[in-house]
């Protein structure tokens, strides 16, 4: 079967660490998910609602399907639960990387999704639009999401889950489709919190 175009493995996990560590481990995830595919790592972050802890997000994309290189890694996969990390009494990759603080999951289809968490569209006309009474609004994407897994990826269309702006909460709304949605060009940050993100020579920067 020939591959996906769009092949992607994600991986995010916690580390009992220090932001001073964050570079260490960032160059020790990015070498070792070299041998996978193409590795990239967003830079390390320490959140306040977990102090004492590193989160890394790690994407691969595999040389073959993202399921195989799920298995290689060692994961497995759950009908109820998705990709699951059994541990085994071991660690993954890094002996600081403890089963229960790490999780994965994998996308394929013919192309990437066209929205990023943040990006604010303009909502066309569409079943769902005129049903929550979105047509012509602005909202801001969560989310991006296939709903039909089981088909070939070629076929599998795209789905955002969208933010209305004009609310004093975030309200998310029911799923739209990825071709009702038209750019505006702006970005906003939906979901806030002090972040700390160490870039790769070790400096913490507050956002």
């Amino acid at each position: 079967m020939a591959l996906a175009p769009y092949r992607l493995v994600w991986i995010s996990l916690w580390v009992e660490a220090p932001p001073s560590e964050g570079a260490g481990f960032t160059s020790f995830f990015r070498d070792a998910l070299a041998v996978y595919g193409e590795a990239e790592m967003s830079a390390p972050e320490w959140s306040e609602r977990r102090p004492g802890w590193l989160r890394f997000g790690l994407e691969v994309t595999p040389h073959g399907s993202t399921a195989a290189c799920l298995r290689e890694l060692g994961f497995r996969f759950d009908e109820t639960g998705g990709w699951e990390w059994p541990g085994d009494g071991g660690a993954f990759l890094h002996p600081a990387v403890r089963p229960g603080n790490v999780t994965a999951g994998e996308e394929e289809a013919a192309a990437p999704p066209r929205y990023r968490t943040g990006d604010v569209v303009r909502v066309g006309d569409c079943a769902e639009a005129r049903e929550e009474g979105l047509v012509g609004a602005e909202v801001a994407v969560s989310s991006s999401h296939y709903l039909d897994p089981d088909a070939p990826p070629a076929h599998r269309a795209w789905d955002c889950m969208v933010h209305r702006l004009n609310s004093d909460e975030l309200e998310l709304c029911p799923f739209l489709p990825e071709d009702a949605l038209t750019p505006t060009g702006r970005r906003v940050e939906l979901y806030g919190g002090t972040t700390i993100t160490v870039s790769a020579d070790g400096a913490v920067l507050h956002t």
